[in-house]
This record gives structure tokens, C-alpha cells and sequence, in this order.
């Protein structure tokens, strides 16, 4: 008998594996060799703005409907793709490139990405298109005072957009400088972009007068070209594959100062262990590294060193869940700051969703409900599902200032109130002090939502494919403003609208949500559209694409 090498016994293995979780994978994903209802599914991935196949794309077709089945495969050299003989079921489609940004599957019409594919469809699937956006990149050099190459340093490209008529710095990639002090980011969607260097490093300047010890000094973040903050910073546009060379960023150098305190309960026990993270006003600073990150003492004191700005302290109890954490804002100018941290004992919100009438659906069950922090970089809490009958808990919920989210509400409703123990807070975040007691939260929907379509066209009446659409309403209200991509013959449709008055404007394809601010909007109101509109009312709109140098 011959002796089987390692080798040999690893492959033979390995072959035997494939094909039993193959077989394995088939029957999971309900193949069969002629399953009842199959259907294929196949298109084209291709390129945004010239229309050319992309060759040797990922596509990969998950069931929405049975977790954890999906299939994959590779567009040919034309960019085809085709899945053959699909289970009857729902399905979303991803296309992934190394040189493109990936594109969930958009049904024409929907205005925005992530619809589902249903298996089978009446009519007949057609052959699908999915238009990916190359990817741009940003790339340039950080030096420190004396012009010399910064290595180590960070480099960060923050996005500029508006989200529901509020400016936000979005943090869309890094980098980190070699030797040489240079940084390249890579995978960024067009846009506007302002990039920011930060080294950690602390340093004294040598001074002859030893009985005056000089300042301890440090690196301030850097916005390019040289400022330290927003106001002064340059941004840099970025279009479809752009690739941005240049960008040279001077460190700023500033005197430190410490930020101290201490991590206690709401009875003033002091908290030991806890992780305290310090992070920038927007978020955008939050790297996990020894410069910015520490752990309370037995006193559930803390220092942390930094330069002058204004940041968030965010505490997490260790070894427990992020929605335990809490976070204060301070601001730091050229002495020391001392802040006390309160970890407050956590609450339940339970509630419930009605009718406008004050009645309950259960073909409202597939609605979720979610608090989102409104300061500092805390992450929101998971949504939490309604019931048949339209209840929701949220448990364990820490101090904070939170706004109510609603979302899987069918096309044509929307939220009409929100209100925490008898108050109105649709328009105003919820303030949870610490200690606060269980709270009931009862949200109002209604199923009377207008509609607007129409189609873009540019100042030549030609159609603009992708234009972005929004509707900003006159009320402030952030959950009614309302935003959709227009197809590409330039149509498109926005459901679920609360009654009332907007502005109606569209621009040029971006992948910004909407980049105007109301201030740039009350500018431009001899160009937009005043609307007002009355509950279940179909609107037809045609808008003109305002140009992009009018942003």
C-alpha cells in the first residue's frame, strides 16, 4: 500500500469538501433541476457616463427573504451577467469592481438604490442595468512645521454634504504617511471633500533659560492647506475617477492641554476601567490609539492630553454594550479643562404606532423604530421591530439627546407625530437625563401621503439622468424632507409626502443626499419651486436641473 503524503491527503480533502458544500449549497439555496416558478435573471454591468461593459465584476445575489443564501458570479467581457433558474423569492443584487464604487440594483423608477428582485415577476425580469461610478482619489503629502516629511501621520477625507438641510462632515477614507510623508485615498465617490492630517506627537522646544521650562507643544489637526479649523479649510471637488494629486498639508503646531476628569455613576460612585475616548465636535476624529484613548483609574479619574478645539468625551463601562456608553461635549482653549462624566442607570421607551384615525394595522408590522444620538460619535441604537399590533420596546437605553426614526413605513405614509409622555417631539430631539425614568413614546402615522412626479431636463429640455430631486419642507421638520434620483429619461416620483409647503429644486447627478443648505436654498428662490400640497394629492412637476456652480 503506496503511503498518502500530507499533501495529497490536503488536496484530496479539499476537493471532497468543495463538493459536498457545494452539493450542500445547492440544496440550501433550493436548486433542483427544474424548480416550480424558476426563472433566470441576467443584464449588464457598465460604466456610468459612457455606457461601456466592465468586464470581471463581482455581482452577487442575495435572498432577502432566507438568510444566509446568496450566489456570486463574474461579468463577462461585454460586462454580461445571468443567474440561471432562480427559486421563486425576493433577492437583492450588488456589483463590486476594485476600480468602481459598489452599486446595489436600483429598479427604474424607485429613485433609489436596494430594491428587490422578486422570482417570479409579473411581467416577466427584464434584463437589468447597473451603471457602477469609478471611484476617485485624493493624494498629497503632510510635513511638519519646519516643511520636513511627517511620517505616521493620518490623513483623512471628509465629505461635505447636507443630510435634511443640516451641514455634516462625512469621514469617507484614510490614510496613514510613509516615510516619505506622502498619503493616497482611494474609493471616494465625487463630491466635495475637505482633507485633514493629524500626527500625535508631543514635544518641548529646547530653551537656554533652564529655570523656565519651556511648553509642552504638540500638532494641532490640520485642515489642507494649513488651517485649524473648518472655517479656514480649502475644499477639494472631486469628480467621477478623478485622481487628485498635491494636496500638501502643513502641521500646525499649538500648546497642549489636558483634558481631566472623572467617570461616575449618578450617585457618584466612581467608575474604574472605563474606556474614555476623546473625539472631534462632528466624530470625524474617533481612531482608537494610545494618543486618544485611555482608561479611568480606581477613582474613575482620567487625562488625556490634547490642543485647543472643541471634542466630545465618550465613556464605555467596560464590558458592556455600546449603549451603555455616554459622552459630554467640552471645549478646550489654551488651559486645562476638568468634566465629570455621569453614567446614568439605563431606561426603557416603550410605545406604540397608530393611525391617523387612532387605529392599529397589523400590515404595519414590518416597521421599525430607532433612536439616533444627536451629539458626539455615539452610534445608534438597533431598531427595534413593531409588533402586529403596533407595539415596540427599546431597552437599556443611556442618558443622551436622541432623534425618533421611523423606517419600512409603506410608500404612501408617513409620520405624522411623535410624542414622549404627552410632548411633541416630531421636530425637537428627546432629552434623556441621567436617571430619567421609563418614558412612553407614541408615534402617529398616516396613510394620506401626497405624491410629486415628474421629469428633469436640463436649461436645454434635454433630460438629466440621475438628477437628484428633493423636497425641503417650509416646516423645518427633518423627517419630511424628502429626496429621489431621477431615472434615466429623467423621471421621477417621491410618495409618502406630509401635507404642506416645500421647496422643490433638482441639480445634476451627485451622490450627496442633497448639497444645498437652507442658506443656499433662500438664495437661489428665484430658481426652485414653491409647492403646496393637501393630503392623497397627485402633483405633476417638471423641474429644471439647477447648474452645479450655483451650490
Amino acid at each position: 500500500m503506496r503511503r498518502v503524503t500530507w499533501s495529497e491527503f490536503c488536496g484530496v480533502a479539499t476537493r471532497c469538501c468543495l463538493i459536498i458544500s457545494g452539493a450542500l449549497w445547492l440544496a440550501a439555496f433550493g436548486q433542483s433541476p427544474d424548480p416550480v416558478g424558476a426563472s433566470d435573471l441576467w443584464g449588464h454591468v457598465l460604466r456610468r457616463g459612457s455606457g461601456e461593459g466592465i468586464r470581471r465584476a463581482t455581482v452577487i445575489l442575495v435572498r432577502s427573504d432566507v438568510k444566509g443564501e446568496f450566489l456570486s458570479t463574474t461579468t463577462d467581457n461585454d460586462g454580461g451577467f445571468r443567474f440561471n433558474q432562480l427559486p421563486p423569492g425576493a433577492y437583492r443584487l450588488t456589483v463590486s469592481h476594485p476600480s468602481y464604487l459598489a452599486q446595489e440594483y436600483a429598479a427604474p423608477g424607485s429613485g433609489k438604490s436596494g430594491s428587490l428582485i422578486r422570482i417570479p415577476a409579473d411581467p416577466p425580469n427584464a434584463p437589468l442595468t447597473i451603471a457602477l461610478m469609478p471611484q476617485a482619489t485624493l493624494a498629497g503629502r503632510v510635513t511638519d512645521e519646519d516643511g520636513e516629511p511627517a511620517a505616521g501621520a493620518e490623513a483623512t477625507a471628509l465629505r461635505i454634504g447636507y443630510r435634511r438641510g443640516q451641514r455634516e462632515l462625512v469621514d469617507s477614507g484614510r490614510a496613514t504617511t510613509g516615510s516619505n510623508g506622502e498619503f493616497r485615498i482611494g474609493a471616494l465617490a465625487p463630491g466635495r471633500y475637505l482633507v485633514k492630517a493629524g500626527l500625535h506627537r508631543h514635544f518641548r522646544h529646547q530653551s537656554a533659560d533652564k529655570s523656565n521650562a519651556p511648553p509642552e507643544l504638540g500638532y494641532a489637526a490640520t485642515f489642507y492647506p494649513n488651517s485649524v479649523d473648518t472655517i479656514g479649510a480649502v475644499p477639494i471637488r472631486l469628480s467621477a475617477g478623478a485622481d487628485v494629486t498635491g494636496i500638501e498639508i502643513r502641521l500646525q503646531v499649538a500648546p497642549v492641554v489636558h483634558v481631566k476628569g472623572r467617570v461616575v455613576t449618578t450617585d457618584g460612585v466612581p467608575v474604574a476601567s472605563a474606556v474614555v475616548v476623546v473625539g472631534d465636535e462632528n466624530g470625524t476624529s474617533v481612531t482608537m490609539t494610545a494618543d486618544n484613548v485611555t482608561r479611568s483609574r480606581a477613582d474613575g479619574s482620567f487625562d488625556m492630553a490634547t490642543t485647543s478645539g472643541s471634542y466630545y468625551v465618550m465613556v464605555m463601562p467596560s464590558g458592556q454594550p455600546d449603549n451603555m456608553s455616554a459622552n459630554v461635549p467640552v471645549t478646550v482653549g489654551d488651559r486645562d479643562v476638568e468634566v465629570t462624566v455621569r453614567m446614568g442607570g439605563t431606561a426603557t421607551i416603550t410605545g406604540s404606532i397608530t393611525l391617523e384615525n387612532g387605529e392599529k394595522k397589523s400590515t404595519f408590522a414590518g416597521i421599525t423604530v430607532q433612536l439616533r444620538p444627536v451629539d458626539g460619535f455615539l452610534s445608534g441604537y438597533p431598531t427595534v421591530p413593531v409588533t402586529p399590533e403596533g407595539e415596540f420596546r427599546i431597552p437599556q437605553i443611556a442618558p443622551g439627546r436622541f432623534q425618533v426614526a421611523v423606517y419600512g413605513l409603506p410608500e404612501t405614509t408617513y409620520v405624522r407625530s411623535a410624542r414622549l409622555d404627552g410632548d411633541d417631539v416630531s421636530s425637537t430631539p428627546i432629552n434623556l437625563q441621567a436617571g430619567f425614568a421609563n418614558r412612553r413614546l407614541e408615534i402617529a402615522i398616516s396613510d394620506a401621503g401626497a405624491t410629486v412626479q415628474g421629469r428633469v431636463t436640463d436649461l436645454d429640455s434635454h433630460p438629466v439622468p440621475d438628477a437628484l430631486v428633493a423636497l425641503i419642507p417650509d416646516s423645518g421638520r427633518s423627517d419630511h424632507y424628502k429626496t429621489a434620483k431621477a431615472n434615466s429619461d429623467g423621471s421621477f416620483a417621491i410618495r409618502g409626502i406630509c401635507p404642506g409647503a416645500y421647496t422643490a429644486l433638482a441639480l445634476p447627478a451627485t451622490d450627496d443626499e442633497f448639497p444645498y443648505s437652507p442658506e443656499i436654498v433662500k438664495r437661489l428662490s428665484s430658481s426652485v419651486n414653491s409647492i403646496k400640497l393637501v393630503a392623497n394629492e397627485l402633483r405633476i412637476l417638471d423641474l429644471t436641473a439647477l447648474p452645479r456652480d450655483q451650490e
